[in-house]
């Protein structure tokens, strides 16, 4: 699907898409995994995510690819070639949070899970300092021990997006490792820490 395909169909379907989001759960999804669908015809990897801005005057489409970072270029293109459509706001990636600190003292309420991410430690599993990528290994609270692996997985990457933003994910996690064994032979540190490790790997391990 070409750029100028999609931005056709959205613009012929917009009006039904902000109904869907003002009449919540359950009222003509079909729209909506219309709108995934053709999203995925542009490149498999993308997403997007659906908001409104405060007293909703504009609706917001954000363009992901959930941190994939081989749908880096995708998300950029088709947001270069967004028409202006009135009553909404285009945008590329998830953005961090803006209280980001405040954040790892709140439960992250994704799935009714509600753990607080300071309770999580992280420990470098792998590195590739070419790339600057790293394979993270996390260390969990008891509360994740009888949770489906998978979940957790999604659970944990929804998490980073909010915390830290989709770019620096994509860029600086490639792998995450979990664990529930305190007794693993790593060095475990604060998650709050994370990004300063990753963002300055050399000086942190080397120097």
């Amino acid at each position: 699907m070409k750029t100028t395909e999609f931005w056709t169909w959205f613009q012929e379907n917009e009006s039904e898409i902000r109904d869907a989001l003002l009449l919540g759960e359950g009222n003509n999804e079909g729209v909506l995994l219309s709108l995934y669908r053709h999203l995925e015809s542009f490149t498999p990897c993308l997403t997007c995510e659906l908001g409104w801005t405060k007293m909703k005057k504009h609706f917001i489409l954000t363009i992901s690819s959930f941190g994939n970072s081989d749908g880096f270029q995708a998300v950029e293109s088709l947001v270069a070639t967004a028409p202006k459509i009135t009553k909404w706001k285009i945008k590329s990636f998830i953005q961090p949070q803006p209280d980001s600190f405040v954040s790892f003292k709140r439960p992250y309420g994704l799935f009714n899970w509600n753990v607080i991410p300071a309770k999580i430690k992280f420990a470098i599993y792998d590195y590739d300092l070419v790339k600057k990528n790293y394979d993270v290994l996390l260390l969990l609270p008891p509360s994740f021990q009888d949770k489906p692996e998978a979940a957790i997985l999604k659970y944990i990457n929804s998490m980073f997006l909010d915390l830290w933003g989709e770019k620096f994910v994509g860029r600086r996690i490639k792998d995450i490792y979990l664990t529930l064994d305190r007794n693993e032979n790593f060095f475990f540190l604060e998650l709050i820490d994370l990004p300063f490790v990753l963002n300055n790997f050399k000086l942190v391990m080397f120097d």
